[in-house]
Parts: structure tokens; sequence; C-alpha cells
């Protein structure tokens, strides 16, 4: 495959979110690249390309990305799977760009594009969540031998086929608590 190495990106951004410590807004889209940038500190304002990251390029659809999520050092991201699953979510360090886990649950896992992540630190470790286009919600836990893991918090299989702006809707609170509703 032909892949253009550009300091930004090559189609439209889907998702920007900034890292845990603000130092770094992450951006990632159609063009199937997670692009972090840094803040200068000489200019605060300002923003300076540090790395692209990439799923595996396919065809089409697959390989673009539509949801991000940071936590501490790590970061989330999924949307239309590129490797051979359409719902797995990858997690990468931040700061070295280099692949840390794959999140794919061969029994609950979603079977649909992750639309929707959020995470959040606790005294347990990293809790990533998870949703997908056909209304499934997922939280991701390392269990005690450090795979990760995904119990079903939702599902609500009725949203399939209705309009996006009809379908549940996941959202973290501060709290750590999921709430479920719609897009209206």
């Amino acid at each position: 495959w032909l892949r253009l190495n550009v300091h930004g990106h090559a189609a439209p951004i889907r998702v920007l979110r900034f890292s845990g410590d603000g130092r770094r807004l992450l951006s990632a889209g159609d063009d199937k690249a997670l692009v972090v940038w840094r803040r200068d500190p000489a200019q605060p304002t300002r923003l300076r390309y540090e790395r692209v990251i990439r799923w595996q390029v396919q065809r089409g659809t697959r390989g673009r990305i539509y949801a991000l999520a940071p936590v501490g050092n790590l970061v989330a991201f999924a949307g239309h799977g590129a490797m051979g699953g359409v719902g797995e979510i990858l997690l990468v360090d931040l700061a070295t760009g280099n692949h840390q886990a794959t999140l794919f649950d061969e029994a609950v896992g979603h079977r649909q594009v992750v639309v929707a992540l959020d995470a959040i630190a606790t005294a347990e470790g990293p809790c990533v969540a998870s949703h997908s286009m056909d209304g499934r919600t997922l939280l991701w836990r390392k269990d005690a031998r450090g795979v990760w893991k995904a119990t079903v918090a939702t599902t609500d299989d009725r949203s399939a086929g209705q309009p996006l702006a009809e379908r549940p809707l996941a959202a973290r609170s501060y709290a750590g608590v999921v709430r479920i509703g719609t897009h209206a």
C-alpha cells in the first residue's frame, strides 16, 4: 500500500482530545491516523507535530478512527476496525507511540463499529468504556493476570438501524458512573 507521511491529516478529522496532562492534543479520523501534537513550551498557544500512530491500512472505511480516550500515559482509540474485527480497540503509549494492547473479547466484544470511548484511572488501574453502533456499552479492565477483559454495561439492540440522533449515547460522569441517554 502507498502511505503518505505528512505532518498532519490527509482526510477529515473525526475526533479531538487533550491528553490527561494537557500537554498534547490528539486528533484522528478518516485518514486512519492518530496524530499527536505537543504544546510548544516557548509558545504555549502553539502546537507542534510530534508523531503519527497508525492502524493497519485497509481499503475503504476499515481503519477509520472515530473515538479516542486518553488515560494516564496511554490512549485508547477505535472506530471501524482494521485488524480483522470490527470492534477492536487499540491502546498505545503516548510518549513512544508503541502498541501496548488490543482490546477485543471473542465472547462479549463489539460486533459493530466503536463510536465512543472514555477512560478513567482508578485505584485498581485504568478502566475503558466503549460504545458501538449497535447500542452495546462495554467496560474494559485488566484482570489479575494483566489481561484486558470486557463486561457488558448496557446493550440496546433495538437501536440498530435507527438514525444516529436517536441511538443511545453512553457517557461517563466524573463520579465514574456510566449514564445512558440519547443524542437528542
